[in-house]
């Protein structure tokens, strides 16, 4: 596998991955403490992945 597949494949692992922890954050109750562990479900698991992935990605490509 060289570095184009290799990135291809990650980006992939990754957006479903990103996916998946944002569909579980909308899955939860609405309670007070539901609404900070979705947020940083959402944040922390789902958009700064995909944002660490695609500042990474030049190096690879």
């Amino acid at each position: 596998m060289d570095n184009k597949e290799f990135s291809k494949e990650l980006e992939k692992c990754t957006r479903k991955f990103a996916v998946r922890a944002i569909r579980l954050s909308t899955a939860l109750l609405n309670t007070p403490e539901s609404k900070v562990i979705r947020n940083h479900i959402t944040l922390i698991l789902g958009t700064l992945v995909t944002s660490n992935l695609a500042a990474a990605m030049p190096r690879y490509v």
